[in-house]
């Protein structure tokens, strides 16, 4: 076990120093990388270092149950969640991400029934689904983040969303679907394991 992993340990039963430890090692590269994947159009949205350790906070403390690796997959993780914030506008995708992790029939459409019905088992099973939706949030593209948003969350008929994103009624719903599709497979991926491909993939699609 690594010692990010040991820190966040102690965090979570408790050591508000391990926090602070943790915050001390990781927080420099991660706000040194959120200008780089920022670029200079979005960099002038950092008005405050504090907007870096705030969405790093957040998640921390609201985010999924998630046990890093090591300390450099946190980093790249944390780097993205700031990111993510910053581009879709801070407040109302915290809120998104929580409210919608916790809607049982997006989590239930997105897995099979687990049996034992509403069991010790399946509520675990409920809560580790839900961990790993909100984590595959942060790993999607921006453009598929908000179309599962503007439809799971904020209920919006197609036509309403393809008004706001420049697309026909049924663009719109055909788009939907792939990222649906997208956010199936990341949640796959995260299953497996595969947080390094998924970083990996985003980074790649920005550089390109």
């Amino acid at each position: 076990m690594g010692e990010t992993t040991q820190l966040l340990g102690r965090w979570r039963s408790g050591d508000e120093s391990a926090l602070a430890e943790v915050l001390t090692r990781h927080l420099p590269f991660v706000r040194q990388r959120v200008r780089e994947l920022l670029g200079p159009a979005l960099r002038a949205k950092l008005t405050s270092e504090d907007v870096v350790q705030d969405a790093v906070l957040d998640f921390l403390r609201n985010g999924p149950q998630f046990v890093p690796a090591n300390g450099r997959q946190l980093q790249r993780l944390l780097s993205r969640v700031v990111v993510n914030t910053i581009c879709d506008h801070g407040n109302w995708f915290r809120a998104a991400r929580r409210s919608l992790a916790g809607e049982t029939a997006l989590t239930s459409s997105l897995a099979a029934p687990v049996d034992g019905g509403a069991g010790p088992a399946a509520v675990a099973a409920q809560a580790e689904l839900a961990d790993r939706l909100r984590l595959a949030l942060e790993l999607l593209d921006e453009s598929d983040r908000q179309l599962i948003l503007l439809r799971e969350w904020e209920k919006r008929p197609f036509a309403a969303i393809g008004s706001q994103l420049g697309l026909g009624e049924e663009a719109a719903r055909a788009a939907f679907r792939r990222a649906m599709e997208r956010l199936r497979a990341t949640m796959a991926g995260l299953r497996r394991g595969e947080i390094d491909r998924l970083l990996d993939r985003l980074d790649g699609s920005e550089g390109a």
